[in-house]
């Protein structure tokens, strides 16, 4: 009897793995397939060299669209990952058990927060705010703060969960051997975490990547390579989100390609990030 419930509980686990893999392909093929009009038509190389999107003319430039994603990915996790940091140190080592407890479940239910909430206060809050300072206030840094708003939480989860392993063995090294506990984040601790800590960041970059909603309400919509922080820009994703419903022909196999890159870079992050968190 027990040898026919492992049976099933490993025929049931790789079925799903199976199945949820079979989905990614599935996807991938189907966005593919999409965009290969558009990777045949001659117009297709512009999309690398040329700012100029308008469609309807013929001109498929998404130079700064690309731009505008990867600035506004890397505003995000320059601003979230020092924060993310520092916060999962300070719930792991200088925190008490029960406070700890508590702050944890509050950055987990952070953490589930829907972007277009955290887009709202972007919207209503943050850029008025910016807005009295460098108006518009629509811009790369508004987006930046609320893509790093998304990521903190569980770049600070993640982070603590890789500071906890093996945790109590290297604390009582140290106590033992008198290192003050500072010395023992900085100099035996963190080194050891450096890969895993490196990987958690590859995955936040990917959910980076494909964030689409928060940050289309606080960068203004404009399609531009943005000159400096507070130049209103528009992403990718955003450019996919606003422009299906209505695209047909060329233009509708401009946006599968689009989101094809998109696809790709995700993959490529999680790529980097596939083997465990293990030191």
């Amino acid at each position: 009897m027990r040898s026919l419930s492992t049976f099933l509980f490993n025929f049931w686990l790789r079925g799903t793995t199976l199945t949820v893999g079979l989905v990614v392909l599935v996807v991938f093929l189907f966005v593919a397939r999409e965009a290969l009009p558009f990777i045949q038509n001659e117009a297709f190389p512009q999309i690398f060299t040329s700012t100029k999107w308008y469609p309807s003319e013929g001109q498929f430039g998404a130079l700064g669209l690309a731009v505008g994603t990867l600035a506004v990915v890397f505003g995000g996790i320059v601003i979230a990952v020092p924060l993310a940091w520092l916060g999962a140190i300070a719930l792991v080592f200088y925190t008490s058990a029960r406070s700890a407890k508590v702050l944890r479940f509050i950055v987990e239910v952070a953490s589930g927060t829907p972007s277009v909430i955290v887009g709202l206060f972007g919207l209503t809050i943050l850029v008025p705010w910016v807005a009295l300072r460098f108006p518009p206030g629509y811009g790369l840094l508004c987006a930046s703060i609320v893509l790093s708003f998304l990521l903190i939480p569980s770049l600070m989860i993640n982070t603590a969960e890789i500071l906890s392993v093996d945790l109590k063995e290297t604390l009582d090294v140290g106590a033992s051997l008198r290192i003050p506990l500072h010395h023992i984040i900085t100099r035996l601790i963190w080194p050891t975490k450096r890969v895993p800590l490196l990987k958690s960041v590859a995955l936040a970059t990917g959910r980076a990547v494909g964030e689409t909603l928060a940050i289309l309400m606080v960068a203004g919509n404009v399609i531009q390579v943005p000159g400096n922080a507070f130049e209103s820009f528009r992403t990718v994703n955003a450019t996919i989100a606003l422009e299906i419903p209505y695209a047909l022909g060329l233009h509708r196999s401009s946006l599968f390609f689009l989101g094809l890159l998109a696809f790709v870079l995700a993959l490529a992050l999680c790529l980097l990030a596939r083997e465990e968190y293990a030191s």
